[in-house]
């Protein structure tokens, strides 16, 4: 290349612009000039690219610098509206966490929290602790049942000891003490976190000191917790039945309500004798007894208290009902009573009463003709014959369930038929219902009606329970040979079966037993099956079981065995009332007295 050759320039808006060359001329060897054109030539294009790569670079860059530019102006605006948007709060931020802030709210806590009435006012306000209080006779020491105590505004009342424990906020609490007939007392206490503070304070009579007893009129056994009110002051008694009050001088006597759980409400008058003599209260526990009456050739439905005290009318009668077909059937846990009468009909119909309500309520309307069996736990049985069917028609007899907690009826057995025409066919019947502890237990007895022969259908001991799907049949006869069945029940749960056998010769009785769901051949005679048996009555849950025997009354076990004789001697078993109580009669009188007593108390006169 001519070393004197200027060099070529760039410019921006030109490009290359390319000037001519200048030779000075010398003495020189001849040059080829072609040649150096042609490298000159070559150079030239080397450097145009490079200069075209340079540029597209310088362009990028160029390009790159204005993005950023005016990403940073839109990344400072955004800043600029979140900070002013932040501006308030962290001006409340500062001011918060200033240091000098929690310095000062430090000062002010300690001063509070060193200060004991501020201490407990504020910690009063989120902790309490339990306080036992009690009120105390100066005189006797006793416990003052009854004793208002006032604090914070509330009244509480002591219990039959003297004592009210009461739930206090932390801090200083003022007590005001006022019990009539004592004289009033105040008294401070402090309520701190230790463990459960206790204040007892000593009232000082002002009246006239005098005993009471409360007993149950039946056994006389105290009774704990009964509350005696007079000139509106309660006294509670303690756990033998007594309790001590101070009542004014100002009278010989003060009438007082008594009242207690599981007893009926009663009143006493309360005398206030010189030899301090004890008062004693007499209380009837809580139940009804429920009876039938004959008042003016009417029939009522009665209800009476356990001493037959505040007898009431229940049903009144309608007039229509006869005495001699009419009964009543409580359940041994006296929840349930089924009064059995015609109050307006053909037949008798059948009536629940509530024994709270004395509500009463027909559930079989007596268009049928109704036979009561009894009860089984909560259900009644009894037999109903279709007064609209034929005994040539299956559904004729039938054995029906009342639930007395549901209400519902239910048929639980019906009888069967066969027929070869309308005037010649047999059909079943249901005869000897002996109730036990938890079953019904009968007969089933084919007949022919027309010269139907019955010898190729069975005779059955069947059984029933409330929880029976159907039937449960026990043992079979052939309905022609055992002419007749009958029961003998001779203990709690058990029955002689007879059975008279025509088809033999001579014609013989075959005996079994029942007992337990099952029937087996017995060895018994005629004398034996023929012993009268004690109707057996049942106590709930059948752990005792009462009878009748040669006028005098017995007690024994779920077996009727280890047999005691009751003191009622001339007097007959009515009905097990509860757990201390029976029911017994003498002539027309219904009477109750305790299982393990002497004393019967009249009811009144009654329709068994």
């Amino acid at each position: 290349m001519n070393p004197n050759r200027e060099k070529s320039k760039y410019n921006a808006m030109d490009g290359f612009v390319k000037k001519e060359p200048v030779y000075q001329h010398r003495n020189t060897p001849e040059v080829n000039h072609k040649k150096i054109e042609k490298v000159e030539e070559d150079y030239l294009k080397k450097e145009e690219i490079n200069e075209d790569q340079k540029t597209k670079n310088a362009i990028d860059d160029i390009v790159l610098s204005e993005s950023n530019s005016l990403m940073q102006i839109e990344d400072k605006n955004m800043d600029s509206i979140r900070r002013g948007g932040k501006k308030q709060k962290s001006k409340i931020v500062r001011i918060l966490f200033n240091k000098w802030n929690f310095i000062v709210l430090g000062l002010i806590l300690i001063i509070l929290f060193g200060l004991p009435y501020t201490r407990y006012k504020i910690l009063g306000l989120y902790f309490k602790n339990d306080v036992t209080i009690q009120a105390i006779d100066s005189d006797t020491k006793n416990g003052i049942s009854g004793a208002v105590v006032r604090v914070d505004n509330k009244n509480y009342k002591t219990d039959v000891n003297g004592i009210v424990d009461i739930k206090l906020n932390l801090g200083s609490h003022s007590f005001s003490f006022n019990k009539p007939y004592y004289g009033l007392v105040r008294r401070n206490l402090f309520v701190g976190f230790n463990k459960k503070p206790i204040l007892v304070v000593n009232l000082n009579s002002t009246g006239r000191s005098l005993s009471v007893e409360v007993v149950n009129k039946f056994n006389s056994k105290p009774i704990s917790g009964a509350v005696i009110t007079i000139l509106g002051s309660d006294y509670i008694t303690d756990s033998k039945g007594k309790v001590r009050m101070i009542l004014s001088t100002s009278s010989e006597s003060y009438p007082a309500t008594i009242t207690a759980k599981s007893y009926v409400n009663t009143t006493a008058t309360i005398i206030q004798s010189i030899n301090g003599a004890m008062n004693v209260i007499t209380m009837v526990p809580n139940g009804n007894i429920f009876y039938l009456t004959n008042q003016n050739n009417k029939l009522n439905l009665m209800k009476s208290n356990l001493d037959g005290s505040s007898p009431s009318v229940v049903v009144a009668p309608t007039g229509k009902e006869n005495i001699n077909t009419s009964h009543i059937y409580q359940s041994l846990d006296n929840k349930y009573l089924i009064l059995f009468t015609n109050r307006g009909g053909t037949n008798n119909q059948l009536y629940s009463v509530s024994v709270n309500t004395a509500q009463l309520n027909e559930f079989d309307n007596g268009s049928d003709l109704i036979t009561p069996i009894g009860w089984v736990g909560d259900y009644f049985f009894y037999d109903s014959i279709s007064s609209s069917l034929s005994n040539s028609s299956a559904g004729y007899e039938q054995i029906k369930m009342y639930d007395a907690a549901s209400s519902k009826v239910s048929v639980m057995d019906q009888n069967n038929v066969e027929t070869t025409s309308d005037k010649i066919y047999a059909y079943q019947g249901f005869v000897n219902f002996t109730l036990l502890y938890n079953q019904l237990v009968y007969t089933t007895k084919w007949l022919g009606a027309g010269g139907y022969d019955i010898s190729t259908q069975n005779d059955t001991i069947r059984g029933l329970m409330p929880s029976f799907t159907k039937p449960q049949d026990y043992y079979s006869f052939n309905a022609h040979s055992s002419e007749y069945v009958k029961f003998n029940k001779y203990t709690t749960n058990s029955i002689y079966i007879q059975v008279f056998n025509a088809d033999t010769t001579p014609q013989t009785y075959e005996y079994y037993t029942y007992k337990n769901g099952s029937v087996s051949s017995s060895k018994i005679d005629a004398a034996t099956f023929n012993t009268i048996s004690p109707a057996y009555y049942y106590s709930l849950g059948a752990s005792q079981t009462f009878w009748n025997s040669a006028g005098s009354i017995y007690e024994g076990d779920n077996l009727a065995q280890n047999a005691k004789k009751l003191n009622y001697d001339g007097y007959n078993f009515y009905a097990w009332f509860n757990k201390e109580y029976i029911l017994i009669t003498k002539g027309d009188v219904l009477y109750l007295t305790p299982i393990n007593g002497s004393k019967v108390y009249q009811i009144g006169s009654a329709i068994f």
